[in-house]
């Protein structure tokens, strides 16, 4: 638990997507929109996504050898225009939005006119789109259009299918973690709780969520003619003693993906410290909470198994946390804004 704090209180000292990120990098220094104290250079990141004239920014880490520290400079077309980078030591630099687009299906929708809720004004990329649906408890999927943000609840796509509509991106609440899953795998066939239509694997997953009894859930894809776009769910009855084999065509996952290096169980910090609270149906979406609020920078989920409230998701601040240390608590699961790539 050591190591995660450490990677969490100098998140600003490496920089998790290479891919995306420049590492002691600056460009057009004192050449900026406006700037602002932020906690690391994911929350600069979301504040220059929330400034229309933004495109590009700069982050001050806690290593940088001015006085600035931790400090976010936003830079529109016309501060960089001409501009390039440069090495300097405790500055990480980067664009607004990252195009890697690792769960997302392009010029696709779903569902067509069902929707839980429609926003108009335009969420100004697929990205915030996504943050909508994750503060939305009922939203499972989305839909986004240049000009609008469509989100769409677990009826909305029952039953439903993917269908080509150029210009629209499509993707889930939660981008999934593919080490979680396994591909051409069924586990204890016949034996099930529940079984329905679902449009995706990922739509699976959060059936199982969403049901007590559901431990784990095998998807039946397109490529499984005799009933493709089905999920089976399973209880802890129904696999017990039963090992996975090898079928084409199926999906086979847990109730949740947990990955060990970044999440901790039975385990909570700084009780009664907190920047916001709220209902979430697992740690998962409480994680997705905690992005999409720039003051967040750890959380705490009191999962089903906790003896007082549950499904609740408790936000904490840098300031919350500061100085505070891990301790034992049966039920909770806490973790970072982000996970390490």
């Amino acid at each position: 638990m050591k190591i995660l704090l450490v990677s969490l209180l100098c998140i600003s000292c490496v920089v998790s997507d290479p891919a995306c990120f420049m590492g002691n990098t600056d460009i057009a220094p004192g050449k900026d929109l406006t700037g602002a104290a932020a906690a690391n250079y994911f929350e600069c990141q979301r504040l220059c996504q929330d400034n229309d004239n933004c495109v590009m920014w700069v982050y001050l880490t806690a290593s940088f050898p001015g006085d600035a520290k931790r400090w976010c400079g936003l830079k529109s077309a016309e501060n960089i225009r001409g501009e390039s980078p440069y090495s300097k030591i405790g500055v990480v630099t980067g664009p607004k939005f990252c195009a890697d687009r690792p769960c997302y299906m392009e010029n696709a929708d779903i569902g067509m006119s069902k929707h839980l809720r429609l926003n108009t004004k335009g969420a100004g990329h697929y990205t915030v789109c996504q943050r909508w649906c994750q503060d939305n408890p009922a939203c499972v999927m989305w839909v986004y259009t240049p000009t609008d943000c469509y989100q769409k609840s677990a009826g909305n796509i029952q039953g439903e299918t993917t269908y080509s509509y150029t210009g629209a991106i499509t993707g889930p609440r939660i981008c999934p973690n593919p080490a979680c899953y396994m591909e051409n795998k069924d586990i204890a066939p016949g034996v099930e709780l529940s079984s329905s239509a679902a449009a995706d694997y990922i739509i699976c997953q959060h059936l199982c969520q969403n049901n007590d009894n559901c431990v784990m859930w095998v998807y039946l894809t397109a490529s499984f003619s005799a009933a493709p776009h089905y999920c089976v769910l399973k209880s802890a009855e129904n696999i017990r003693g039963k090992s996975p084999y090898s079928l084409t065509g199926v999906m086979t996952g847990p109730k949740f993906c947990r990955d060990p290096a970044c999440y901790e169980e039975d385990t909570d910090i700084a009780v009664g410290k907190e920047v916001a609270h709220s209902h979430s149906a697992s740690f998962a979406e409480c994680q997705g909470r905690c992005q999409g609020n720039h003051a967040c920078a750890y959380w705490a989920y009191l999962t089903a198994s906790f003896p007082g409230t549950q499904h609740w998701c408790v936000q904490k601040s840098l300031e919350n946390i500061r100085g505070e240390t891990p301790y034992l608590l049966p039920g909770v699961i806490t973790g970072p804004k982000f996970c390490k790539a």
